[in-house]
């Protein structure tokens, strides 16, 4: 399990997570972790009622091993960009642990918290079946 961290690039956070989830059942990663998009949903409602469990579920697999002091304060977020990692963007990655792999997929969003917009980058790495391990 990655925890969210650091700052890269000027954007606030890094999140890395899954889509799809190898522990959840099929009608469950059809639902609640089908794309990224729709994970990304759920980790920012997770945030929004400061429901650990619901945060942690988007990691794959699941952590609750971290703290989150409450509910955030997020009026709305909006996704700016959307980058699937291709072979070239995977040779230039620059000693960012997890390393970035082919078909990765990064969001860029734009949240609003407490009114104030703030730009985020999520990373998303699809789960068919397995558990891999995200820092290799």
């Amino acid at each position: 399990m990655v925890l969210p961290y650091g700052s890269f690039s000027g954007i606030g956070r890094i999140v890395v997570a899954r889509y799809g989830a190898s522990w959840a059942s099929e009608s469950e990663t059809v639902g609640r972790f089908a794309s990224p998009e729709i994970t990304l949903k759920r980790y920012i409602e997770g945030l929004r009622k400061g429901d650990l469990s619901v945060v942690g579920e988007c990691f794959d697999p699941p952590d609750r091993g971290f703290y989150l002091p409450g509910p955030l304060k997020i009026d709305k977020y909006r996704i700016q960009k959307r980058i699937v990692f291709g072979s070239k963007d995977v040779r230039d990655w620059k000693g960012i642990i997890p390393s970035a792999r082919e078909g990765d997929i990064e969001l860029q969003v734009e949240e609003f918290i407490d009114g104030t917009p703030t730009m985020f980058s999520y990373w998303f790495r699809k789960v068919v079946s397995g558990m891999e391990d995200l820092r290799a």
